[in-house]
């Protein structure tokens, strides 16, 4: 009986309380709870303003055990990766297919990625195949969001063809918010290089590394917040 509980959550049956309360909660804790060990571990200066999460998993800077549990994270993270995408798969898909299954087939190229990260570390003898690993990881992921999100405004454009309008006004407000802050962020790069202004970690590339990581994991959670358990419509193809 257990067994047949967990295969089931496994492959994303199960309901938003428990995406929620358990799935979740538990599979990104293990996750940084070993990411945040491989840190504490890790000797001398490390900050995100200035050290990349591979850094965490370099034999070199991190020495025994530090580097064993920054892959140990991405290994467990890869395990436990699929129970969350398949639960938003499930429900996706019955919005649109095709952004749903390209989503979600980003996401299962991410796992192969996750599990690279913690097997080729960034030195310069197998730093090829690590990058490849983080572009695997972080773009399966990226393109993953891109494609559940349209799922998701496709779902807010058809409804709001009935309730007065409400979801486009909400995209347009969204995209207007995204594009003053892109406009913000690139005039303030602009005044730097031509002024000369020394702006130190806000445009350096491990900051944006971790942030984006960030951004990625607070997506995952958002959209399966915001998705019902079940849509009134038709799918469509």
């Amino acid at each position: 009986m257990k067994s047949k509980i967990i295969s089931q959550i496994y492959i994303g049956i199960y309901t938003r309380k428990n995406f929620k309360r358990f799935v979740l909660p538990i599979s990104f804790s293990i996750f940084f709870i070993l990411l945040i060990t491989s840190r504490l571990i890790f000797p001398g200066f490390y900050s995100i303003f200035s050290n990349t999460i591979s850094d965490l998993g370099n034999p070199i800077l991190n020495p025994f055990p530090g580097w064993l549990f920054f892959s140990l994270a991405f290994w467990s993270l890869a395990v436990l990766f699929p129970p969350l995408f398949l639960y938003l798969h499930r429900r996706l898909v019955v919005i649109h297919q095709i952004e749903a299954k390209i989503g979600t087939s980003s996401n299962i190229i991410s796992i192969f990625g996750m599990i690279l990260l913690g097997i080729f570390p960034n030195l310069p003898e197998t730093n090829f195949m690590h990058l490849i690993a983080a572009i695997l990881s972080f773009a399966g992921m990226g393109v993953a969001i891109i494609f559940y999100w349209l799922a998701v405004i496709h779902d807010s454009i058809q409804k709001a063809m009935r309730y007065h309008h409400i979801g486009i006004s909400m995209i347009l407000i969204f995209i207007t918010f995204l594009f003053t802050a892109i406009t913000f962020l690139g005039s303030l790069q602009i005044g730097s290089e031509i002024f000369d202004l020394n702006i130190i970690w806000l445009f350096d590339f491990p900051f944006w590394e971790w942030l984006l990581f960030i951004f990625l994991s607070f997506q995952l959670f958002f959209i399966g917040i915001i998705i019902p358990e079940q849509f009134s419509y038709e799918k469509s193809t």
